[in-house]
């Protein structure tokens, strides 16, 4: 199994709106990670005020055949 890291940057984010924006952006990712047959153990999000990042535990290293 491993793990991916996608780390966003941008302007500054709002405090009031960090914690809609680490949530949006976990769902959105599993919703396309689901779309795509593959799933995650664990997911992890982070924000920060030039930052959201959100960490993937345990991927599978292949998906199955479609």
């Amino acid at each position: 199994m491993t793990d991916f890291l996608l780390e966003l940057r941008s302007e500054e984010i709002p405090a009031r709106m960090q914690a809609k924006a680490r949530d949006d952006l976990a769902r959105l990712f599993a919703a396309e990670l689901a779309q795509s047959g593959i799933a995650a153990a664990a997911t992890v999000t982070y924000a920060t005020p030039r930052r959201l990042a959100l960490i993937l535990r345990d991927l599978p290293h292949a998906t199955e055949a479609v």
